[in-house]
């Protein structure tokens, strides 16, 4: 086998061992505690989870786009810091629950002409109570899309309006029901470390 042969195949077996390691959020509450979390501890420790799916139909739209296409969504601490950093983002803490429901369901998207931390940028837009828009790194290579960003062009309409569950549990994503177990869980850190961060639900394992 050539060098650079074996290298690539490294490089791709070392990417699904990482990504074995990304802890799942599967409910609204579990994804509201990693941003609150996140936001108290203002990026202490680089944490990143996986936080939903994407859908048949939103991966012909990414490939259609980009040429490549995911399967994942994963959100960081430090994208939660930066979405919120802003006054002029217009921003609640909640609004982050809409963005799987948005990559999924939007028609919306376009990619950036600003790259991100080297990495192709796409983004997703949707009217939730107004304007909203999600920026997402798109890495290919780990199967994934990063948001990094998100903000409002105005403060939101208030009426009633409930998120959609963040992962959109359906036959298609096929995740498990998630049971409650008030223990600490870790997380996988930017350096392929495990930091302890906030008490989680875990998923109930397959039978």
């Amino acid at each position: 086998m050539k060098k650079n042969e074996r290298q690539k195949q490294l490089k791709e077996k070392n990417y699904l061992n990482q990504r074995k390691m990304i802890q799942e959020i599967l409910t609204q509450d579990e994804l509201m505690d990693f941003i609150t979390q996140s936001l108290k501890e203002k990026g202490d420790i680089n944490l990143q989870v996986n936080i939903g799916k994407i859908t048949k139909e939103a991966k012909e739209r990414i490939l259609n786009l980009y040429g490549k296409t995911v399967s994942n969504i994963d959100l960081s601490n430090q994208g939660v810091i930066h979405a919120h950093k802003k006054k002029s983002h217009f921003l609640e803490p909640d609004d982050l629950l809409y963005a799987v429901d948005t990559i999924n369901t939007t028609l919306e998207i376009k990619l950036s002409e600003i790259k991100n931390q080297d990495c192709d940028v796409i983004e997703f837009d949707k009217d939730i109570d107004g304007n909203i828009k999600y920026l997402t790194e798109i890495h290919h290579k780990k199967n994934h899309l990063l948001i990094f960003n998100a903000w409002r062009k105005k403060a939101r309409r208030r009426h009633d309006a409930t998120p959609k569950s963040p992962s959109q549990i359906t036959s298609e994503t096929n995740l498990p029901q998630a049971i409650n177990l008030n223990i600490s869980h870790s997380f996988l850190d930017v350096n392929g470390n495990h930091e302890k961060m906030i008490h989680m639900i875990l998923p109930m394992s397959k039978t």
